[in-house]
């Protein structure tokens, strides 16, 4: 075996016996020894995930070889660090479980720190798996050494994710593992760093098949007074509690009582937006239906609150003013909805029919209106939305990056279940929806998946369509090319991009590409993609901005310094 690369540029250290091809022996029949690697992939499946997405190198390599070896997780290899993380936020939005992403430390992991970013700011279980050089080595100038005396990868992720740690030693990694599995129940982000002579280390002795960290179940407790059925009854249901509700039982209850469900945006499709009670959304271009009833002022707007996970400081910012609310705790939130199937308190058919009036003029309130005009050359983005929504499959998942296409596909797109939208909430990374489509599907490869993007991110992440290829992944990828970065401030010279041959560019991976000018073209092409065994890209042009096609709305979501920002540099 060669010496490690970082042993080039000082004397070699004996660390080959540490990183020995894994191996595993069984003591008796309920003992066995594993490695510090092994114990960690346990632990990883254990939390139900069965998909890494990494970049390989020499540092983490001892690491990966175990995860080929064990044959019961997959491998993603991605081109770079940052789609490797927003392909595990990806594969965490679409299942529920932890992402896993991997790579070298020192630069490796500093690339993804987007994705960090990303994940702890919006909640998402993800777990960072990065390599150092020995423990011996550190603070020698040795070549890619993380340590403190280094780049200092765990610092670096403690800022952006809050939970960093280091593994230097086997006897460390229980109460890592403790740590780690705390953090990714509670769906929050975490670190580890192996450095490589731990790698392979063993681990002592261990009974198979053991119990893993219970996960904390939520008190159930008493349960608030029930909220007067007769009333217009708004339920606000958040992120918080979202993942506890049984969905079947939801619609039940909905099914014998008159109340519009608002979700916040990262609960959409708890309840399906389709559906008669669904009001839609607050958040990122809020639905209309949504802010009128939750504006006292507004003739729709509803009588009482029924808050469920939902932020109170979530409901002032849209609200402005209160009004009478009930609150139900997070852990007693089904056996309410029990109730409420059960008939306790329920309200007479001449309510309901009055109520359910209240919610149907609720709903036809558009947070937009088409402007009854063409632009030559260009594909609307409600054309392209609304052909997909009009030829796949209702449980399609559509990946959203940044910009223009993520505001139409927020506001056109209804979500039918949790995982019919998968974007960044808050951060809105470019290029993110071309990875999150990868995760999307390497987790959920029976479901459509399409991924929705501009140029814009096809020029910073446009290279993993390889990897989709690479995976004979069939995802189909929609570019709307607008030629500019149209969110961003300021004069043309700022937001013009050039002209791209993105056929040429796809391609050269293998990718077919398809230039839809006109809806009848995207339609035929989108027919194509749709029985492909491989992904396939949809090229279109669109206009700069979606308000050149459509009126938006003015409503409490443009109360935003971001929005006021924009209004000041138009004006």
């Amino acid at each position: 075996m060669a010496c490690p690369a970082w042993c080039l540029f000082g004397p070699c250290q004996s660390h080959l016996q540490h990183i020995a091809a894994p191996r595993r022996r069984l003591v008796g029949d309920a003992l066995e020894q594993t490695t510090l690697s092994g114990l960690l992939l346990e632990h990883i499946e254990s939390l139900g995930s069965n998909t890494i997405f990494l970049v390989p190198g020499a540092n983490i390599s001892s690491f990966v070889s175990q995860v080929q070896s064990r044959k019961t997780i997959d491998l993603v290899i991605a081109n770079h660090e940052l789609a490797a993380g927003f392909m595990a936020i990806g594969y965490a939005k679409a299942t529920g479980k932890p992402g896993i992403a991997c790579s070298i430390g020192s630069v490796g992991i500093a690339y993804m720190i987007g994705a960090a970013a990303t994940a702890a700011a919006e909640q998402i279980p993800l777990l960072f798996v990065s390599g150092n050089i020995p423990r011996d080595s550190w603070g020698k100038g040795f070549f890619q050494d993380g340590s403190p005396q280094g780049t200092n990868d765990v610092a670096l992720l403690e800022q952006a994710i809050g939970c960093s740690c280091t593994c230097s030693d086997a006897g460390m990694i229980d109460d890592l593992l403790a740590l780690i599995t705390e953090r990714l129940r509670s769906k929050r982000p975490a670190h580890i760093q192996l450095t490589i002579d731990v790698q392979s280390a063993f681990c002592g002795e261990r009974r198979r098949n053991g119990s893993t960290v219970p996960r904390n179940q939520a008190g159930l407790r008493s349960l608030p007074p029930t909220a007067d059925l007769h009333k217009k009854t708004l339920v606000l249901i958040g992120h918080e509690a979202a993942d506890g509700i049984d969905p079947l039982l939801l619609q039940r209850a909905l099914a014998r009582h008159a109340f519009g469900v608002v979700t916040d945006i990262k609960s959409r499709g708890v309840l399906d937006e389709c559906c008669a009670n669904s009001l839609g959304y607050v958040g990122f271009n809020s639905s209309r239906s949504a802010l009128s009833a939750l504006a006292v002022d507004h003739p729709l707007a509803a009588d009482q609150l029924v808050q469920i996970g939902f932020p109170t400081t979530m409901y002032a910012r849209y609200a402005g003013h209160f009004m009478p609310s009930t609150t139900i705790d997070a852990g007693a939130v089904n056996a309410w909805l029990q109730e409420l199937v059960d008939g306790n308190g329920g309200s007479s058919p001449g309510y309901a029919d009055t109520n359910m009036q209240w919610l149907r003029e609720l709903r036809e309130l558009s947070s937009y209106s088409p402007i009854l005009r063409e632009i030559e050359g260009r594909l609307l983005y409600s054309q392209i939305v609304n052909a997909c929504q009009r030829l796949l499959p209702a449980d399609t998942i559509y990946c959203l990056d940044s910009g223009q296409i993520r505001r139409a596909g927020n506001m056109m797109i209804k979500a039918r279940n949790r995982q019919t939208i998968i974007q960044s909430d808050t951060l809105s990374p470019m290029g993110m929806g071309i990875c999150a489509a990868i995760g999307a599907k390497a987790a959920l490869p029976d479901r459509p998946v399409v991924a929705l993007f501009g140029d814009g991110s096809m020029r910073m992440h446009g290279m993993e369509l390889a990897t989709a290829q690479r995976y004979r992944l069939p995802i189909i990828f929609i570019l709307c090319d607008n030629q500019c970065l149209a969110s961003t401030p300021g004069n043309d010279a700022l937001k013009k991009l050039s002209s791209v041959r993105w056929d040429n560019f796809a391609g050269a991976f293998g990718v077919k590409t398809y230039l839809s000018v006109d809806d009848e073209a995207f339609t035929r092409n989108l027919l194509v993609a749709m029985t492909s065994p491989e992904p396939t890209l949809l090229w279109t042009r669109v206009p700069d901005l979606l308000d050149d096609e459509v009126n938006i709305v003015a409503s409490a979501s443009d109360k935003t310094w971001l929005n006021r920002f924009q209004k000041g540099q138009r004006s």
